[in-house]
């Protein structure tokens, strides 16, 4: 079961970091569900390593991101430099 995860924006770059979004999974990689919506804040002062807990653990086999918010508002792409899922 996923119970959240941790976002490690790029240092350096200053663009396309993931403010908000929305934490998707799936079993079979073809129906997907919303585990919840996320928001960081203060990314571009201060890119460090930022966790999400879910309300509640979900069952997953598979997890999308998407990105809802970047900032700052002018980026085009969203960037990560290191995703973790976690569960049990």
């Amino acid at each position: 079961a996923v119970e959240g995860f941790a976002y490690q924006p790029p240092v350096g770059l200053g663009k396309g970091l993931m403010a908000a979004g929305e934490l998707l999974v799936s079993l079979d990689g073809k129906e997907w569900t919303s585990a919840g919506t996320f928001e960081f804040g203060n990314l571009v002062n201060d890119p460090s390593k930022r966790y999400h807990l879910l309300s509640r653990p979900v069952e997953a086999r598979y997890v999308r991101f998407r990105a809802t918010a970047l900032a700052p508002a002018d980026s085009n792409a969203a960037t990560v430099a290191e995703l973790d899922v976690f569960g049990r």
